[in-house]
């Protein structure tokens, strides 16, 4: 054995001697439960089984919480999704089962300011919508029952100016997803689409988001996300602009997973939507869900209502036949409304 080996053994022998004696010198001291509570990095979905906002009227599953930032400053927007390190407040003795294994039982509920108290979280309602990006929504004459809901939420920038008429003008909550996150930054952050695209996003969002809520859904640990979406406060915050940024404190495809439609395969924008949109509404009702290039009718639709060149609806991404199927049973079975007729009468309102 060489005199290397020797001397890193006998270093390993001694540090173990030492993790030793301060293992038991803590429990002698009556600090050992303290300490593996704040030591084990316990995620909140496993401390909590709900989480709620400060009055207890609005809790939702971990996997559904949309954390909105108050009017903090951007510096304090951290965007996280690893929460271990963030509970401030929570009284965990109250969790501890078994302090000799460090198990722990899962808490009825938790509230947003014992993680952090820069969040907030949407309230429930009684009735949303959620409008897909699908051409089937064109000349459907449906924005004024969209606009009547008490949340709407869009997804991904859809184009608004011109098509009031037919997808409304009310925006509750956007959702964003990984692709139009990096186009923000590009455009605001880092003027790659030029003083053009600049000012065109800084009017849609003027004109449209100013008193919405703009939500990212997806992983803020990939992509660099947490810091173009801190960058993208910034840029809000120094030109005056007032959305409210938000995200999911899991990655919504965690939402989708919990849900009992066995769903299969990458979800699309609409689908992130509707798992987290059943915690929230009551009633839901989807526009501009059709994923085929001819309606009932025979007519040809646009793949998104608000690109007139984009007719292709084939995409190696997402399994949209699979997805439209699943909500017309769902549809059939009462858990949402299904519209893709035109908003003329109560009959038209609804697919058969």
């Amino acid at each position: 054995m060489s005199k290397f080996v020797r001397v890193f053994i006998t270093l390993c022998f001694i540090s173990l001697v030492f993790i030793s004696l301060a293992y038991l010198e803590t429990r002698s001291s009556g600090k050992y439960i303290k300490d593996v509570q704040i030591s084990v990095a316990y995620d909140v979905e496993k401390l909590c089984e709900k989480i709620c906002d400060r009055n207890q009227e609005s809790c939702f599953e971990p996997n559904s919480v949309i954390l909105v930032y108050q009017n903090v400053s951007p510096d304090l927007m951290k965007f996280r999704q690893q929460f271990s390190p963030m509970i401030r407040q929570m009284n965990l003795s109250s969790l501890v089962s078994d302090a000799t294994n460090g198990k722990f039982q899962r808490r009825p509920f938790c509230s947003l300011d014992e993680i952090d108290p820069v969040y907030r979280t949407l309230r429930k309602v009684r009735k949303c919508a959620i409008i897909g990006n699908g051409g089937i929504i064109l000349q459907s004459r449906c924005g004024q029952e969209i606009d009547a809901n008490d949340l709407v939420i869009r997804a991904n920038f859809a184009g608004l100016e011109s098509y009031e008429q037919d997808v409304g003008n009310k925006t509750s909550v956007m959702m964003i997803n990984d692709e139009t996150l990096t186009n923000m930054y590009n455009t605001l952050v880092d003027k790659k689409s030029g003083v053009d695209g600049l000012n065109a996003m800084m009017k849609y969002i003027t004109r449209h988001l100013n008193d919405s809520t703009i939500w990212f859904a997806k992983s803020t640990e990939a992509h660099n996300s947490a810091t173009r979406l801190q960058k993208i406060a910034t840029f809000f915050a120094e030109n005056e602009l007032r959305p409210k940024l938000a995200y999911s404190m899991m990655h919504v495809t965690e939402a989708v997973k919990s849900k009992e439609w066995k769903f299969r395969g990458y979800p699309s924008s609409g689908i992130d939507i509707l798992a987290v949109a059943e915690s929230l509404c009551v009633n839901i009702t989807l526009y501009g869900f059709y994923p085929y290039e001819k309606d009932p009718h025979g007519r040809p639709v646009l793949h998104h209502y608000y690109q007139p060149n984009l007719t292709n609806f084939h995409t190696r991404a997402h399994n949209f036949d699979r997805e439209h199927k699943m909500l017309k049973d769902m549809h059939k079975r009462g858990l949402l409304r299904l519209v893709y007729d035109p908003c003329v009468t109560a009959a038209a309102n609804v697919t058969g």
